[in-house]
């Protein structure tokens, strides 16, 4: 449970304050418990929402699953 609290300010928030109002196109973000996948419409913006992503991540202290990643 406080992961998925700790989560909900380290990705949700930031994706809806930071990345999206700066992408242009379509894109949102589905979670479930720690499992989430980003949707966009260009393939530029998901290379970098990914960069951020990861860097976000690095900041929370948490990381990225390689093996449950997907390429863009």
């Amino acid at each position: 449970m406080l992961a998925n609290i700790y989560l909900h300010y380290a990705l949700d928030v930031w994706y809806e304050r930071k990345v999206k109002p700066n992408v242009s196109g379509y894109t949102d973000l589905v979670r479930y418990a720690d499992d989430f996948v980003i949707f966009t419409e260009h393939h530029g913006e998901a290379k970098r929402i990914h960069n951020a992503l990861e860097e976000r991540m690095r900041r929370a202290g948490l990381e990225l699953s390689p093996a449950k990643m997907k390429n863009y």
